[in-house]
C-alpha cells in the first residue's frame, strides 16, 4: 500500500496537480475496498512473499492513512491530514494495517530536492535506526535499548540529542499500541522472543515541527520512521524501501 502511496504522491508533485492532503489520504484509503487494486496486486511479485493463503478480505485499517506536508506536521495517529495542498520539501505518511486482527505500521518520510544537510542527517538516522536493531534482541530490557541509543546519539551527533523523542515505540498485536510494553527510559519489562515492535524514530520536536515550513532552518532535522519488526528474526515486516 505504501507503494502505490508513493507513486500516487509522485505523480502530484511531479506533475503539479492540485491535490490536498486530504485527498491522498481518502484516495488510499478507500483502495483496501477496490477489488481489481487488490487483483492487480496478487499478481505482484512482493504480494507473493506473503503466501498462497494470505486472505485479502481479512484486511482493514488500523486508523485513517495520514498525509502530512508544507511544514504541518504532528507525530501523533489521532492526527487527521488537512485539507491544504500537497507540496513543501517534505512530505510524511502514515499507514496502519489490521490483518486477522493483528495490527501492522508503516511511516515514510519524503525528502523533495534535499539539501546536503537534509541528507546528512537522513543518513544519520538511518545510522541510529540500525543501532536499534543491534541492540532489540531476546532478553533485553527496554529502558537499556532507549539508553544506549540516546548515549549514541550523544556520542555520535550531540546537536540532536536534545531533540530525541521520549520513546522508541511499543510492542504492537492485536492492541495497535501495548501501553506497557513502551520502549522509553524507564520500563523495565524484557523483550521476547516472537515480540512485534512499532519501531518509532523522531528528530525533531513537535514545537518546531509545527512552524512553516519556510521558516524551518532546522526542517533538516526532522525525520520519521516507523517499522513494524518481528523480533525472532530481527526482519522487517514492511519492505524497505
Amino acid at each position: 500500500m505504501m507503494t502505490y502511496f508513493t507513486d500516487e504522491m509522485s505523480k502530484i508533485i511531479d506533475e503539479e496537480l492540485n491535490v490536498t492532503n486530504l485527498n491522498l489520504s481518502e484516495k488510499i484509503e478507500n483502495k483496501i475496498d477496490d477489488s481489481k487494486f487488490f487483483q492487480k496486486m496478487e499478481s505482484n511479485k512482493s504480494m507473493k512473499k506473503l503466501g498462497a493463503d494470505f486472505d485479502l478480505n481479512t484486511l482493514d485499517w488500523c486508523y485513517k492513512p495520514i498525509v502530512q506536508s508544507n511544514g504541518n506536521f504532528e507525530l501523533k495517529f489521532s492526527v487527521e491530514s488537512t485539507d491544504k495542498k500537497l507540496g513543501g520539501s517534505v512530505i510524511l505518511s502514515s499507514l496502519g494495517l489490521r490483518y486477522k486482527s493483528y495490527c501492522s505500521n508503516i511511516s515514510r518520510t519524503f525528502l523533495i530536492g534535499p539539501s546536503k544537510e537534509m541528507e546528512k542527517n537522513y543518513d544519520f538516522l538511518l545510522q541510529v535506526q540500525n543501532k536499534i536493531f543491534s541492540l532489540l534482541k531476546d532478553g533485553c530490557i527496554m529502558k537499556d535499548a532507549y539508553n544506549k541509543t540516546l548515549e549514541f546519539i550523544k556520542d555520535s551527533r550531540p546537536d540532536l540529542a536534545n531533540n530525541f523523542v521520549k520513546n522508541l515505540g511499543s510492542l504492537i498485536g492485536i492492541d495497535f499500541r501495548d501501553s506497557t510494553g513502551v520502549l522509553n527510559s524507564k520500563n523495565e519489562r524484557k523483550i521476547n522472543e516472537n515480540s512485534v515492535i512499532d519501531l518509532a524514530v523522531n528528530q525533531l520536536s513537535l514545537q518546531i515541527l509545527q512552524r512553516q515550513e519556510k521558516k524551518l532552518p532546522f526542517i533538516s532535522k526532522m525525520m520519521k520512521m516507523m517499522k513494524t519488526i518481528n523480533k525472532s528474526k530481527m526482519k522487517m515486516k514492511m519492505k524497505k524501501k
